[in-house]
């Protein structure tokens, strides 16, 4: 999954659901530049709600696990559900 483009920032476990991981992928990747596997890494969606194509790092609103909270390459910071 992470081969996808040139560059891969990381991926990042949802600290309240393990089974969630999100894959940071950026400049050059196909399509969206954050992936949601709900297993485990087995199968991967496309996190289709972000305004951006970069994404750099996942983190966790710590008083609500339906919040993430994204920053781009450009430095920005989007925030939204943890799931379409």
């Amino acid at each position: 999954m992470a081969r996808k483009g040139p560059e891969t920032f990381g991926a990042t476990v949802n600290p309240k659901r393990p089974d969630w991981v999100y894959l940071c992928l950026t400049e050059g990747a196909p399509g969206p530049g954050l992936w949601l596997s709900k297993d485990m890494g087995d199968t991967w969606e496309p996190f289709r709600g972000l305004p951006f194509r970069n994404a750099m790092r996942v983190t966790f609103d710590p008083e609500d696990d339906s919040i993430i909270y994204v920053s781009t390459f450009g430095g920005s910071v989007w925030m939204g559900p943890a799931a379409e």
